[in-house]
């Protein structure tokens, strides 16, 4: 499975869409399975915000039960299907085999009951300065795999 960028009210960034196809390439190349996903809410705020693209590479159930065995990554959030269809990032907990999540707004746990997780190994941002003082920053990190 390969998710695509959740369409973008912003203009598209020739660079952003290079930095995508290289990161999709990279992870294929790997033998992975890459997922894209642009962030649409606040609800992971001050980690993600509105606009956020971030990319990562799907893992089964049975691997992320494994990962969570393991107690690797667990602090770090992951993409999951939400309710609207798309991949979210949101923070994740395993408990007697069954797995919860939450956001950093909600600190409410539920059921996860989808078979795919995607780990986040790749963040670009968009800093945008107050009062239009022309200071803009993009981040585009790549992070361990």
């Amino acid at each position: 499975l390969d998710a695509s960028t959740k369409t973008s009210k912003k203009p598209s960034s020739s660079v952003l869409d290079k930095y995508i196809a290289l990161f999709k390439e990279q992870q294929i190349s790997l033998g992975l399975n890459p997922v894209i996903s642009e962030v649409d809410d606040e609800s992971m705020f001050p980690d993600f915000k509105t606009g956020d693209v971030l990319g990562g590479v799907f893992f089964s159930r049975q691997e992320f039960l494994k990962l969570a065995s393991q107690k690797q990554e667990m602090q770090r959030p992951f993409l999951i299907l939400s309710s609207e269809g798309n991949y979210a990032p949101r923070r994740l907990f395993v408990h007697d085999q069954q797995i919860f999540f939450n956001s950093n707004e909600d600190h409410h746990l539920r059921e996860y009951k989808h078979s795919l997780f995607g780990k986040i190994c790749w963040h670009h941002t968009e800093f945008h300065s107050p009062n239009n003082l022309g200071v803009d920053i993009k981040s585009t990190n790549l992070l361990e795999t």
